[in-house]
C-alpha cells in the first residue's frame, strides 16, 4: 500500500511538470513550481481536499496565487510591488510595440522601447526623468525580452539612473488584474490595490 502511494505522489510530480511545460509552451510565461502551493493527501485522510478547493485527478490540492503576488523571473517586481511603486511616483517604461502602446499603457508610461531611446526624440524624452528616481519597465510579459533590453540600454547611457527595475509579468497581467490602465481616448479604467 505505501508504495502505491509513493509511486502515486512521484506520478503526480511528473504530471505537475509536464502540465507546467505544457502550459509553459502554450502560453510563453514561466512557471515556479516552487511557488505553487500544493498540499499532498496523507494516507491516513485519502480525501483532503474541500469543496472550496480545486483537485486534481492525482489528488493534489493546488490553492491559488493572489496574481498581484505572481512572481516573474528572479530580480524581477510583482504586480504588487510595482502598484505600490506606481503610487509612490515612480516613472513607468513601456517597452511594446507602438501600437500595442497607443491602444492601451499604464497611465503616465513612457514610450521607450530599446530602439528608441537610440534616437534623439529618445535621449529627450529620458532625460525629463529624474535620474534618481526609481524607474518601472514592462513589456508584454511572458518571454519578452524588450525589458531587459530597455534597462540595459539606460544604463549603458551612464545618464545616472541607479534604481531601474522591471515588472516581473506583463501588461496583460497588469490589465487583468484590474490595475489602471488608460485607453487611446484618453480614458482611465482600473484602480490600485
Amino acid at each position: 500500500m505505501q508504495i502505491c502511494t509513493i509511486a502515486t505522489r512521484v506520478l503526480a510530480i511528473i504530471g505537475l511538470g509536464t502540465l507546467a511545460g505544457i502550459g509553459h509552451a502554450m502560453i510563453g510565461k514561466p512557471v515556479n513550481l516552487d511557488e505553487l502551493p500544493l498540499t499532498l493527501p496523507s494516507p491516513a485522510d485519502p480525501s483532503p481536499a474541500s469543496s472550496e478547493r480545486p483537485e486534481d485527478p492525482a489528488g493534489l490540492v493546488v490553492t491559488g496565487i493572489d496574481p498581484l503576488d505572481a512572481r516573474g523571473p528572479e530580480g524581477t517586481l510583482t504586480l504588487r510591488e510595482a502598484a505600490a511603486l506606481y503610487n509612490d511616483g515612480a516613472y513607468f517604461i513601456d517597452a511594446r510595440i507602438e501600437e500595442e502602446f497607443n491602444e492601451s499603457h499604464i497611465p503616465g508610461a513612457y514610450f521607450l522601447p530599446a530602439q528608441k531611446i537610440r534616437t534623439k526624440e529618445g535621449l529627450d524624452e529620458l532625460s525629463t526623468i529624474p535620474p534618481d528616481l526609481t524607474v518601472v519597465i514592462y513589456c508584454v510579459g511572458g518571454d519578452c525580452d524588450a525589458s531587459t533590453n530597455t534597462r540595459n540600454a539606460i544604463l549603458r547611457l551612464g545618464m545616472g539612473f541607479s534604481d531601474v527595475r522591471i515588472l516581473g509579468v506583463g501588461y496583460v497581467d497588469w490589465v487583468e488584474a484590474g490595475l489602471p490602465i488608460e485607453h487611446s481616448d484618453g480614458s482611465i479604467t482600473g484602480e490600485l490595490p
